[in-house]
């Protein structure tokens, strides 16, 4: 059995963030078994062996075919022969795809089997093995302040710039080189990772503050626990043995992580907006997070699922009897305002009855 075969899939961080964000325009489910084994293949190639050799299924598919048409013709009529035996089963999608997206693995790009990666591809992956353990280290020089309290500055803007260029390399890795199209700009969209690049890019103007680096903090953990449980065991089996408890615990809690992370950054957000009452208050900050957490919410189950235990908080606080009327009113309306601006249906919707209406939105080409 090869490799690719016996690879821990489930212990893969960054092979569960790829397929978190997996949307399919097929309902077939033969059909997206074999987009996501074509997904798996590119990247065991692009980040784990870049020796390894991508099976053609063309002729596989043809015998198949023929062998269907075959015993149809028999009254067999077996749809299934024309499927490799070794596809995984449908992953559990965290949210129901939208109307006409596609599988990000459909455009995902040559980019794995570039010579330069097949050549390179073992050392790019550990320079990005390096760069969030990089990450934590300026995360822990900005909690423990080793070098002076003067260093937590630079080591916040150390720590964003650091995740700039590891995320930079990861989509590179996935996607290519950057393209002016539509296309490769909706499969990046669709794919968190972008999301945190987007974020890092966000926070260089914002000051520094420990809850803005740990959504940071966890995600390079969950890289770092990856990494080690994929080269360790090879590499040094003797130090493997001392460690491989914490890393397994670290690595089991994927999904535990990435909720913590989505409720952090819903708290970063509602920091950004009381700072509006201080003089630090920030209008760039708060309008970049805004956008970070309406596409988070959009796109992310996690999101949808912290701002649902936020929704149930506050409204608890809300309807007290103690609160005023007026207050209660003024909630209400900032619920339904944030609703709709989550709600991307019944935005373009109501910018479609507004163009047909002649409106001042017919004459806007931006809208």
């Amino acid at each position: 059995m090869s490799s690719f075969d016996t690879f821990d899939w489930a212990g893969s961080a960054e092979w569960q963030a790829i397929e978190r964000n997996l949307y399919f325009s097929s309902n077939d489910l033969a059909e997206q078994q074999r987009v996501l084994l074509k997904r798996k293949r590119k990247f065991y190639k692009a980040n784990v062996d870049p020796s390894y050799e991508i099976p053609d299924d063309s002729a596989a598919s043809s015998s198949g075919s023929s062998s269907s048409s075959q015993t149809s013709n028999s009254g067999s009529g077996s749809s299934n022969s024309s499927q490799p035996r070794d596809v995984p089963p449908r992953p559990s999608s965290s949210s129901p795809p939208p109307s006409g997206s596609s599988s990000s693995s459909s455009s995902s790009g040559s980019s794995s089997g570039s010579p330069f990666l097949k050549k390179y591809g073992v050392y790019i992956s550990w320079i990005q093995l390096a760069l969030h353990f990089l990450v934590l280290l300026c995360v822990l020089t900005y909690a423990l302040p080793l070098l002076g309290a003067e260093q937590q500055g630079p080591s916040f803007s150390r720590m964003l710039l650091l995740t700039l260029v590891a995320q930079g390399i990861y989509l590179l890795r996935q996607y290519g080189r950057p393209q002016w199209s539509s296309e490769y700009a909706r499969v990046l969209f669709l794919d968190e990772q972008s999301h945190f690049l987007f974020l890092a890019v966000v926070l260089l103007n914002a000051p520094p503050s420990f809850l803005l680096l740990a959504p940071f903090a966890l995600r390079s953990a969950l890289f770092v626990a990856g990494g080690i449980k994929q080269l360790l065991p090879r590499r040094s089996p003797a130090l493997w043995a001392r460690i491989s408890g914490p890393v397994e615990k670290l690595v089991a809690r994927y999904s535990d992580l990435y909720a913590l992370n989505a409720t952090l950054e819903i708290l970063a957000g509602f920091m950004a907006l009381l700072q509006l009452l201080t003089p630090a208050r920030n209008l760039m900050l708060l309008f970049g997070l805004g956008q970070y957490l309406r596409v988070r919410y959009m796109l992310s189950a996690d999101s949808k699922r912290a701002w649902s235990g936020v929704r149930q908080r506050t409204d608890g606080w809300a309807s007290h009897r103690m609160v005023p009327p007026l207050l209660r009113k003024g909630y209400d309306k900032v619920v339904s305002a944030m609703e709709f601006y989550s709600d991307q249906e019944r935005m373009t919707q109501q910018q479609r009855q507004a163009t047909g209406a002649g409106g001042l939105l017919s004459k806007c080409t931006i809208m």
